[in-house]
């Protein structure tokens, strides 16, 4: 299957709707790790991938997440 046959869907975001931020000892607030999101392409719309010339990127993380699924 190659990849123009696939769709790029919007993944929906995780609910932390309290991810109950501290402060470091200089006031900062802090965000524990597990709480934060990482930036994927799958997290835009298709026109915004395009437009940010992230097609290549979006491309790849479709094969790792293929990769995963047959792995599971």
């Amino acid at each position: 299957m190659e990849n123009d046959d696939v769709s790029l869907w919007l993944v929906e975001e995780e609910d932390f709707t309290n991810p109950q931020p501290d402060e470091d000892p200089n006031g900062w607030q802090t965000i524990a790790p597990e709480h934060m999101s990482i930036f994927m392409s799958s997290s835009l719309h298709i026109a915004d991938i395009q437009r940010l010339g992230l097609v290549t990127m979006a491309s790849q993380e479709l094969e790792l997440r293929q990769g995963q699924a047959n792995a599971a």
